[in-house]
């Protein structure tokens, strides 16, 4: 087997390539790569993490799932992992590390692999081994069954970006009717995209009209923006779903097909999974 022992930034052409970077990554990269406004960043290929998870594989044949993540964290580390802290610094001293597996262009993987929040670059490739570890997760088993999938055939890259220190952010999804559903949350939206909380949402027309369903933070002209944002994804991409924030500046941090389509200007009710959150040295994992 030829592995693929390199970074690839968003900006290169190698981006675009599921297979190569999985699918959140290489949405994003071609969501850049039209002049979207997505976050530069790296990841690091499916092909870097197929040692460590054919050998929590293994484990997981003989043993049970916690045997096989501390097999894949005990793995030793590829000769790649000495870049990373070098190609994390270009981006900034706060870092997000997710999943971008090439089971994710299918909405059942939603918040299914660990997200790690405030990393330092040194501290970038413990993260990257923490998405790999958890593909051997219960949940994430449990949806491999389903799928009927091995977990060495869920192809699990890595995207490391900057953190955007969010004042809000959430969730927009264009509907068939032209109308986009908007919802957010004061802060991170973590709890959106995986279902645990509902957040402020409302509903913006084709014709531009925003229709509330409940009282929210944000302002009429914002919805708006977001729905014009959603919008230009949907053509620029054909994907019509987003997850955005915003700091300074609107960012469409990723994009990808409506897992769950809008009915009467409403999503339906996510299951809700078992939350886990971890605090370590001053960064935070996040997984379903």
């Amino acid at each position: 087997m030829t592995h693929f022992a390199r970074l690839v930034w968003l900006d290169e052409a190698d981006a675009q390539n599921p297979a190569l970077v999985g699918a959140k990554a290489s949405r994003l990269a071609e969501a850049r790569s039209r002049g979207l406004p997505v976050l530069n960043g790296f990841a690091v290929p499916v092909d870097v993490s197929l040692p460590a998870i054919a050998e929590g594989e293994a484990t997981l044949g003989s043993r049970n799932s916690g045997a096989a993540r501390t097999s894949v964290y005990n793995h030793e580390a590829p000769p790649l992992f000495s870049e990373l802290a070098g190609a994390a610094q270009k981006l900034g001293d706060s870092l997000v590390v997710r999943s971008s597996s090439r089971a994710e262009s299918e909405g059942i993987w939603a918040g299914a692999f660990a997200s790690y929040a405030n990393l330092r670059p040194e501290e970038v490739a413990l993260g990257v081994v923490g998405c790999w570890a958890s593909v051997f997760s219960p949940d994430a088993l449990k949806r491999a069954s389903v799928t009927g999938m091995q977990p060495g055939e869920i192809g699990m890259a890595v995207l490391i970006q900057p953190e955007l220190q969010a004042a809000y952010g959430g969730v927009a999804t264009l509907g068939d009717s032209g109308e986009v559903l908007v919802a957010g949350t004061l802060g991170h939206h973590a709890g959106i995209v995986a279902g645990w909380e509902r957040g402020h949402t409302a509903v913006v027309t084709e014709k531009g009209a925003v229709q509330p369903e409940d009282p929210s933070p944000l302002s009429t002209g914002f919805l708006s923006a977001v729905a014009t944002l959603t919008r230009e994804t949907s053509e620029k991409t054909g994907c019509n779903h987003i997850e955005w924030a915003t700091g300074k500046a609107e960012s469409c941090i990723c994009c990808k097909p409506s897992p769950r389509p809008i009915r009467d200007g409403r999503l339906p009710t996510a299951r809700r999974p078992t939350r886990h959150r971890r605090e370590s040295h001053g960064w935070t994992e996040w997984f379903a």
